[in-house]
């Protein structure tokens, strides 16, 4: 604390001239040296250093590598002096000075030698103002513009540069001082890379035309793990397919309605063994019931029939009826041929609730029989008993989980699944319909624990059963190579089984290999029926186009897919295939197309119960608001997803959407809101183990940071980011993460090793075949060799981004393009070439 008694100094304003020489600490001793003394007899003769000095108005400071002249004088005297300075230095290029200038409060303080110093924010102010420059610049604070602008033959000379951001976070606004004689007319580079590094990171949006988090990512994610199970549409013709519908309770009682999902498990399981049938999975029934509002029935009309070959593929049905009168089960059931619409038998079988399993196995053996297959060896009939629930009490709980799977509700099938598996902790299809489960709420890591656990209870199925319970297993660890070899091997050793060649390539989807899958497609396209024009092979298609960049095809294959599926009525194969379009559509650029196929589909899934489905299409329609310049209705749509995620539990969903909702309020400039909502998220993707998410809120963190003007901690995060991406394997992040970590470099000036970090993740981008990447990151490249004063690369580069953008068919990343090669010009000295790029720069981001 100062004594009171003490005088204070007395505060003054003086007007500060910082100047300093260019790469003086790159020079040699004896240099430095020489430039110094060079430097002290130009500055000793200027006529305003000697008037001041001579008036004792003049402090001079030593600086190391230039010095400061403290003016007490008038505003104009140090910029008159910075001028005359300037004009004789170029008589020595060798000198390359830059020159600060501000007007503020000082302190006349004693230094430790007793001599004379300042101290106050009028010194340290001109120091900041000073490093914004390069040599030959002279750059003046607003306080000095505003006060020699008031006289004319000034303001020709001062050139305003806006705003900058210096240390600290401090911001102040420049004005470059240049006439034809002296001073450096060239933006500075600071000031430069400040507006480029925003604008590339705006540009973003224009090449990838995507949010930065899950508009383009999170949406195709989904897109490929929305929901479990697929349909059966038309299965290549080998094996005789049977579906087995569900029975109908004429109990009236509720509490043994777990009974109709139970047999009809049980049942499949029956009809599967000696693998002379081909039996459609429990999941894809259910499916088809919820397209066409089948209840459990009974009986089945010939045209109902003929529709549930048409969605299913199923050439028979088996369907009927159960009483349950206290513990006592009567079991009708009805086998139908779905293609001739005609009853082929009539079957009843009695037994103990208790004793259920004895009951299927008999009245597995009269199916079998009457459609015509084998009876099955005692090794099979071991392999379907390991397939069975043991006992009622797992049986009832194991149906009612799958049940309430089956009908978008994981968060109601966890707690029975989990019962089950106490009770039986070796069933490895309870741990297997727990995976699922998990998977489906977003708990990576239990869901890969869970799927690891069947594979270990496994050793007793049938080895259709064990080739797909370690397929399922290697996909939840993102083991892809091994989970496309076994769906691969199970899809060689049942040819007739479409969805194994559906898991191929939806899993080489998933691993970000679009190429392998369209392959993969030409070879189920051979096997398929009718040509291979399932709506299933078309969507699959659709989604490797859209992994290519080829959004057009993307388009038009998901158009004819959602044609297909209407004439078949497969309502939720249609809202899949409108999902699709709408991201083709706003990939290209049709908005209004986007937002009327995202809402189709929406309204879908509300009708059929999916409530993670219908707010998934509000996630898609919030990204499309943002796209159009509508926060607020991204907003709203966002906080609606959010209630819907809650209510079913589906963590990965919320967590994506919470980072969908701080992008939100990131692009408002509600920075504060944001960070708040990607804490929540990373909170949640750390918590269910989803470290793809981590990665992504991490470089969101990067980006607010970046905003911010927290350096540093932008490329903590980024680097954070790059690390997780590392862990995982997955190159398309690990490349994102690369591009920032270069566009932070370039942010703190250093060019080369930003050019060099780009370049790295340009080899990634390119090596995975990502146009938007590639795009992005050639565009951020040809920035900073055109700082680096390489104008012929630059444009080279420049144009290489413009055709990768053009070849991927992004309006939007062309214009981009076309907007930094009008700046080129601009830089060039070319203005009169920049306009047309321009202008269709203008009319593309108006369309």
């Amino acid at each position: 604390m100062a004594d009171p008694a003490t005088p204070a100094p007395k505060l003054e304003i003086a007007h500060v001239l910082f100047m300093d020489v260019v790469a003086y600490s790159t020079m040699a001793m004896d240099q430095q040296r020489l430039v110094l003394e060079q430097l002290q007899a130009i500055v000793s003769r200027n006529p305003e250093f000697i008037r001041s000095l001579q008036a004792d108005q003049l402090i001079r400071l030593p600086t190391g590598d230039g010095m400061a002249l403290v003016f007490f004088t008038d505003p104009e005297t140090p910029v008159r002096c910075a001028l005359g300075l300037a004009r004789e230095l170029r008589a020595s290029p060798h000198i390359k000075m830059r020159i600060g200038i501000h007007t503020g409060p000082v302190y006349r303080v004693p230094d430790i030698n007793a001599n004379l110093n300042v101290s106050g924010g009028g010194i340290n102010l001109a120091q900041r103002v000073m490093d914004c420059g390069d040599a030959g610049h002279i750059l003046v604070s607003q306080a000095v513009a505003d006060v020699v602008g008031e006289v004319s033959a000034w303001r020709a000379a001062l050139h305003d540069l806006g705003e900058a951001e210096v240390k600290h976070g401090v911001r102040i606004h420049l004005f470059n001082v240049y006439t034809g004689e002296a001073g450096n007319p060239a933006r500075p580079q600071k000031l430069r890379i400040a507006a480029r590094r925003k604008a590339i990171r705006r540009s973003e949006v224009a090449i990838a035309t995507a949010a930065i988090f899950v508009a383009g990512v999170v949406s195709w994610f989904l897109l490929l793990h929305r929901r479990p199970g697929n349909y059966a549409i038309a299965p290549v013709k080998g094996r005789r397919s049977v579906a087995v519908l569900g029975f109908k309770n004429l109990s009236g009682r509720p509490d043994v309605g777990w009974l109709s999902t139970a047999l009809s498990e049980m049942l499949t399981t029956e009809l599967a063994g000696g693998e002379k049938l081909l039996t459609i999975p429990g999941e894809n029934v259910a499916r088809m019931k919820l397209d066409l509002s089948l209840p459990d029935t009974d009986s089945l009309a010939r045209d109902t029939l003929q529709r549930i070959h048409s969605n299913l593929g199923s050439d028979l049905v088996v369907l009927g009826s159960y009483l349950d009168a206290s513990g006592e089960i009567r079991l009708d059931m009805r086998i139908e041929d779905a293609v001739q619409g005609e009853m082929l038998a009539v079957l009843s079988e009695s037994g103990s609730e208790k004793q259920l399993l004895a009951l299927v196995a008999t009245a597995g053996r009269e199916l079998r029989r009457h459609c015509n297959a084998e009876a099955i060896t005692p090794e099979q009939a071991s392999e379907m008993q390991a397939s069975l629930a043991p006992g009622a009490e797992v049986a009832q709980l194991y149906a009612e989980g799958l049940q309430r799977l089956r009908t978008f509700d994981a968060i109601a099938a966890r707690d029975p699944l989990q019962r089950a598996a106490a009770i039986d902790s070796n069933f490895a299809l309870v741990h297997s319909a727990l995976a699922e489960t998990w998977a489906q709420l977003g708990y990576d890591e239990k869901g890969r624990q869970e799927a690891k656990r069947a594979v270990e209870t496994s050793a007793g199925l049938s080895r259709e059963q064990q080739l797909w319970i370690r397929a399922a297993d290697r996909a939840a660890n993102h083991d892809w190579p091994q989970a496309i070899q076994l769906y691969k091997t199970l899809f060689a050793l049942y040819p007739d089984n479409l969805e194994y060649g559906l898991k191929v390539g939806e899993t080489e989807l998933a691993a970000g290999r679009p190429k392998d899958a369209l392959l993969s497609i030409d070879e189920l396209r051979k096997r398929a029926p009718q040509g291979g024009r399932d709506p299933r092979i078309d969507l699959m298609e659709a989604e490797a186009a859209g992994g290519t960049g080829d959004y057009k095809r993307q388009q038009q294959v998901a158009a004819h897919a959602a044609d297909q599926a209407q004439q078949l009525g497969a309502r939720l194969l249609l809202a899949r295939a409108l999902d699709v379009q709408g991201i083709a559509a706003q990939k290209l650029g049709n908005l209004e197309l986007a937002k009327s196929e995202y809402e189709q589909a929406r309204q879908i899934y509300v009708s059929v119960g999916d409530e993670n489905g219908a707010a998934d299409e509000l996630n898609s329609l919030a990204g499309l608001f943002r796209d159009q310049g509508q926060i607020g209705k991204a907003r709203e749509a966002l906080e609606r997803a959010l209630v819907s995620y809650r209510r079913s539990g589906n963590q990965r969903s919320l967590e994506h959407t919470l980072g969908n909702l701080g992008n939100n309020l990131y692009a408002h400039g509600d920075l504060k809101g944001a960070m708040s909502l990607f804490q929540q998220s990373l909170a949640i993707a750390r918590e269910v183990g989803d470290q793809r998410s981590q990665a992504l809120t991490l470089d969101n963190f990067g980006n607010l940071h970046d905003d911010l003007g927290e350096l540093n901690a932008a490329m903590h995060s980024y680097e954070q980011s790059a690390e997780v991406w590392k862990t995982i394997g997955d190159k398309d992040g690990e490349a994102l993460a690369s591009y920032h970590i270069g566009v932070m470099l370039y942010a703190q000036g250093e060019l080369a090793a930003a050019h060099q970090r780009l370049r790295e993740a340009l080899a990634m981008a390119q090596q995975l075949e990502d146009k938007q990447r590639i795009g992005t990151i050639l565009l951020s490249m040809g920035q900073i060799e055109e700082d680096q004063g390489d104008l012929s690369q630059a444009r080279s580069t420049q144009e290489r981004a413009l055709s990768t953008a053009q070849a991927a068919g992004e309006e939007l990343g062309v214009a981009g393009c076309r907007m930094w090669l009008a700046a080129l010009f601009m830089d060039e000295g070319k203005p009169g070439q920049a306009i047309a790029p321009l202008q269709a720069s203008i009319d593309a981001f108006h369309r």
